[in-house]
C-alpha cells in the first residue's frame, strides 16, 4: 500500500502524465486568477507564476526574491491498484527521513495528517515540518477520483510561512477535481497511455531570466534539493 504513494511522491518523472491543456483565466484585476487543467483547478494570487515542468506544474512567486520562499507543485498520473486514501493516510502519518546541507539526517515531524472534503472531493491533508527540505513546511494533499490521482503539495520556509498562509490556504479551499471519468464505449477508444500522452503546455510565458534558487523537479522524500 505504502509503494504507490512512494512512486507518487518520488518518481513524478516515472510514469505520470498530463490530461489536456491547461489555461490561465482572469479572475480580478489584481487578486486572483484560475489555474486549470483537465483534471484540476484553482484559484491562485496573480503574484505567483505556474509552468510545465518535466511531468509536473510548478508554481513559485513572481518576485526573484521570493522564489526561494515557496513552491508549489502539481501531478497526476493513472491510479494502480494501491493508489487509495488508506495508503496514502498510512504513508502520510509517518515520519521522513532527509539529509540536512551537511549530510546529517533528519526526520519531519508531522504536525498535520487527517481526511478533509475539498470541493466535494476526498483528500488526505498532512502538513510535514523538515520533509523536503530543513525548516520548510510541506503540505500534502493526494486524492483518486474519476480515475485519475492527483496529488498537490506546497513548501514553504518556516520563517515566511505567515506571509504566505492566507494565499496558500485560499488556494487549496478552491482545489476542486474536474477530472472525468474516461468513455468505455466505442470501437475506437484508446487505451489510457494513448490518451493521455504529455502536452507540451506551458502556463504563462517563459521566464529567461529566472534563475531561482531552489528548483524541484521531482519531490524527493529522502533526497531534498537546494
Amino acid at each position: 500500500m505504502r509503494r504507490s504513494l512512494t512512486k507518487l511522491l518520488t518518481c513524478l518523472g516515472c510514469g505520470f502524465v498530463f490530461l489536456g491543456t491547461t489555461t490561465y483565466a482572469q479572475t480580478g484585476v489584481v487578486k486572483d486568477k484560475t489555474f486549470k487543467t483537465n483534471f484540476i483547478e484553482f484559484q491562485l494570487s496573480n503574484q505567483w507564476q505556474c509552468q510545465l515542468d518535466g511531468t509536473e506544474y510548478v508554481c513559485r512567486p513572481l518576485e526573484n526574491f521570493k522564489k526561494a520562499d515557496a513552491i508549489i507543485i502539481i501531478a497526476a498520473k493513472i491510479p494502480g491498484k494501491d493508489d487509495n486514501l488508506k495508503a496514502y493516510y498510512e504513508y502520510l502519518k509517518q515520519p521522513k527521513k532527509i539529509m540536512d546541507f551537511k549530510g546529517r539526517p533528519l526526520s519531519s515531524k508531522v504536525n498535520v495528517i487527517k481526511t478533509k472534503n475539498i470541493q466535494n472531493a476526498e483528500w488526505i491533508d498532512a502538513i510535514h515540518l523538515s520533509s523536503e527540505l530543513k525548516n520548510f513546511y510541506t503540505r500534502y494533499l493526494a486524492t483518486v477520483k474519476n480515475g485519475v490521482a492527483i496529488l498537490v503539495t506546497y513548501s514553504v520556509a518556516r520563517s515566511r510561512h505567515q506571509l504566505y498562509a492566507a494565499e496558500l490556504n485560499k488556494m487549496i479551499a478552491t482545489l476542486k477535481v474536474i477530472a472525468k471519468l474516461p468513455s468505455l464505449a466505442g470501437p475506437d477508444r484508446k487505451t489510457a497511455t494513448e490518451k493521455e500522452q504529455p502536452s507540451n503546455v506551458m502556463v504563462g510565458p517563459p521566464d529567461k531570466s529566472e534563475t531561482p534558487n531552489q528548483k524541484l523537479p521531482n519531490i524527493k522524500i529522502n533526497a531534498p534539493k537546494k
